[in-house]
Parts: C-alpha cells; sequence; structure tokens
C-alpha cells in the first residue's frame, strides 16, 4: 500500500534515531551474524555502520515503512530492548497517520537534516552513540524503500544482477574549467547517492575533471578497460557535467583552464562502449547535464502567476552547454539530456543543477523503482522549476524539459533484485 509523507518522514527518522543509538562494533557484527541468512557476506561487509546495515535490510525487503517485526526482534536478541520500545511507538506514529487516496507511491522528498532531537545519545544504553554513514546524511537522510517486486512472467525482462560482479560503476566527467558554481555541488550529490545509498564504485576527481579532447578519450578507453575487467559490474553509469554547443560537448585546453574549441559528440562516446564483453545484455546509462542550444525553454503562463521576485536573478546562472541530439543504436544503453535540443539547461549556484539536484532527490527517495520511472519523476519535478527573465524591461520565465532516449530491452533497477 502506499504511504503518506507523514508516515515516510516518521520511519525516515526511525532509522536515523536507530543508527545513533548503535554505533558499537560489537552489537553491530552481532546484528550481521542474525542477518546471515538472508544477506550475503559481500553485501553485509559493505555495511560500515547500522544505518548501512538498515538500508541493506530495506534493499532485500526485509524491513520497510511499517515492517520491523524483524527489526525488534534483532534487537530484543541482541539485548537492546530499548531500542524495540522506539520502533513500537514509531509504530503507533504510523498507523495513526492515515494515508489520504490521493497519496501517490512517486512523491517527490526533500532534502533535510536530522532535528536536534535525534542527535541526543541514549543514556539507556550507557555509551556515548554517535554515527556515521558513507554518504553525506547533511543533504541525504535515509528514505523508505519498497522491496522490488517484478510480476510473475515479467522476471526475463529484468536486467540480471549477479552476485558475483560488482553492483555498478559510475564515472564523473567535470568539464567545468574555472566557472564551478553548482557544478561541485552535482559531484557532491551523485558521489552522496551513487557512493554512499546504492554503494557503487564512483570514479571522479582531478583525474576524470577539465579534461582536452585528447585526454577525454584516453580516459574514455582507460574506462572501457575496467568494465572489462573481471569481476565486471552490473551497471555502468558515465555522468558528463561540462559545456557544450549543439554539436556536442566541449573539451579543454591541457591547462584545463581554458577551452579548446573541440567536440565530442554523444554518439562518439557510446560507440566507444559499444565492443565491450563484459558488459553484453547488461545496462549502460549516459548522463549529460549541459545545455543543448542558447534557447529558454518557454512556458505558458496562467493568470494567476505570481510575479517574478528580482532577488532570484542572484542565485541562478545560465551555462553556456550545448550537446549534439543523439540516439544510442545499440541495445541496453540509455542516454538522459538535462534538456531538449536546443535549450539551456539552468543551475543553481546554492543548490546544483535543476536536473542532478532532482535526479539525486528521486533516486534517494524512490531508489527500488525501475529508473525509467524514475527518470520520469526527475522530468516531472524539473518541468514545475522557473527561472526568471527580463527582456525589454518586460519580465517572464523560462522553463525545462529533460528527455531521455533508450534501448534499454529490460526493465532496470539501481539495486540488486
Amino acid at each position: 500500500m502506499p504511504f503518506s509523507a507523514n508516515q515516510k518522514d516518521i520511519h525516515r527518522k526511525l532509522l536515523v534515531e536507530l543508527s545513533e543509538d548503535i554505533d558499537d562494533e560489537q552489537y553491530l557484527d552481532n546484528l550481521k551474524k542474525m542477518l546471515s541468512g538472508d544477506i550475503g557476506q559481500g553485501r553485509l561487509a559493505k555495511a560500515k555502520d547500522s544505518l548501512n546495515l538498515m538500508n541493506t535490510m530495506e534493499n532485500v525487503g526485509i524491513l520497510a515503512v511499517g515492517k520491523y517485526d524483524r527489526l525488534k526482534d534483532m534487537f530484543q536478541h541482541a539485548g537492546l530492548n530499548g531500542l524495540v520500545t522506539t520502533i513500537k511507538d514509531a509504530e503507533a506514529r504510523i498507523r495513526a497517520e492515515r494515508p489520504s487516496l490521493e497519496v501517490r507511491p512517486m512523491e517527490a522528498g526533500t532534502y533535510e537534516t536530522p532535528g536536534p532531537e535525534l542527535r541526543r545519545k541514549r543514556s539507556r544504553l550507557g555509551t556515548d552513540a554517535s554515527s556515521s554513514s558513507s554518504f553525506d546524511s547533511e543533504t541525504f537522510s535515509p528514505t523508505p524503500r519498497y522491496p522490488v517486486q517484478v510480476a510473475p512472467g515479467f522476471s526475463s525482462c529484468v536486467y540480471p544482477t549477479e552476485t558475483s560482479r560488482r553492483s555498478g560503476l559510475v564515472v564523473i566527467i567535470n568539464n567545468f574549467t574555472e566557472e564551478r558554481e553548482g557544478t561541485e555541488l552535482d559531484v557532491r550529490h551523485i558521489q552522496s547517492v551513487f557512493g554512499g545509498l546504492l554503494q557503487y564504485t564512483v570514479l571522479t576527481g582531478s583525474g576524470y575533471k577539465d579534461l582536452s579532447r585528447e585526454l577525454l578519450d584516453s580516459k574514455l578507453q582507460h574506462i572501457k578497460d575496467m568494465l572489462q575487467e573481471t569481476p565486471g559490474y552490473s551497471r555502468f553509469f558515465l555522468i558528463i557535467l561540462s559545456h557544450g554547443d549543439k554539436d556536442g560537448i566541449r573539451t579543454c585546453k591541457a591547462d584545463g583552464k581554458t577551452w579548446d574549441n573541440k567536440i565530442i559528440t554523444v554518439n562518439e562516446i557510446t560507440e566507444i562502449f559499444r565492443d565491450t564483453p563484459l558488459m553484453i545484455d547488461l545496462p549502460k546509462v549516459f548522463i549529460i547535464q549541459a545545455c543543448r542550444g542558447e534557447d529558454h525553454q518557454k512556458a505558458t503562463l496562467r493568470s494567476d502567476t505570481c510575479p517574478v521576485d528580482d532577488t532570484e536573478y542572484l542565485n541562478l546562472q545560465m551555462e553556456n552547454l550545448r550537446i549534439q541530439i543523439s540516439t544510442p543504436i545499440d541495445a541496453d544503453n540509455l542516454v538522459a539530456y538535462a534538456t531538449t535540443p536546443g535549450h539551456i539547461a539552468w543551475r543553481q549556484t546554492n543548490e546544483g543543477s535543476w536536473f542532478i539536484h532532482n535526479l539525486c532527490k528521486v533516486i534517494t527517495d524512490h531508489r527500488n523503482e525501475h529508473f525509467v520511472d524514475i527518470l520520469t519523476e526527475t522530468s516531472r519535478l524539473v518541468a514545475l522549476l522557473t527561472a526568471p527573465l527580463e527582456s525589454n524591461g518586460i519580465k517572464t520565465v523560462a522553463k525545462q524539459m529533460p528527455i531521455f532516449v533508450s534501448t534499454l530491452r529490460k526493465k532496470m533497477y539501481l539495486i540488486d533484485t
């Protein structure tokens, strides 16, 4: 059943509160032993703290909103009876929150920092409890997830996630030279979600920043070679943050500070990964955060549209990015663009780009959903945003519409099914 935003919020705060009370390695090891029959040792080893462990329990369907029986049993066996009481209190609050019929399963999430009341230490444990997470909890809070369920007859239509493979490889190419307001936030958001929350391997940093055309070609070939190393990966994401024009992605001069007036097209990028034996029949995703021209996406204003506040101009920065229209011609590829052909993609200096910010938010809240559904929800959220414009003294607004082109032949999930 779908849950209301309040119910999800209670669940989310419960997990944070529990994690802050369990920082003893002995407790964590005992909890892992209790789960060894349901969760593989490799995945348990990746859970470095109690919050990670509960995230993993959600991934396999042991834990969800209102589904705490297994967790209570584990805490009882570990002698953490005080935490069992905490769970029961949360269960009562969840039951008291009756979701309305209008609540949808795909509600937009929010970035939220746990309040001070969640950070207090529990005296009943007799320790100074503290927690840490492998992802940035100041930006992304743990949120409820539903176990992936595939209808009978459709199981063969889901990309396999072999236990012998690593979950996913994510590479972030950040070509913004010295104009970095907002783009470094995009990198941090991507690292938090893919590296911390999903526990994928994420490659970024100086070796993947401000690349010339020659260095970019070499780097992409190196990435292809990595994909062919055993045991391999179940999923591959190449995320490019760059300037460009309608013909392709712009690259930098050797100094990494100015543009070299060279272009690499998305077709050229996908061509490099066409013949990758260990990725045959597995999904390859290319995410392009860039403008694809200089036109503003026009908006149809309703009569009740609020006036645009002049102060909104201060935080909005237009990216001179452009990307060629490109369709992946091989199977099992997906290319997601921040905006439609010919139009500008928007970036805020205090939040990052509209597209990446909302994509990370939707993944955080709905990471058990099919990836195409995640992109669709991201498009919906971005389409709601507006950027203030003024021409000849007339104020108006611009919009943005993400788009993706897919040759995926099966459903793709971000977590191991």
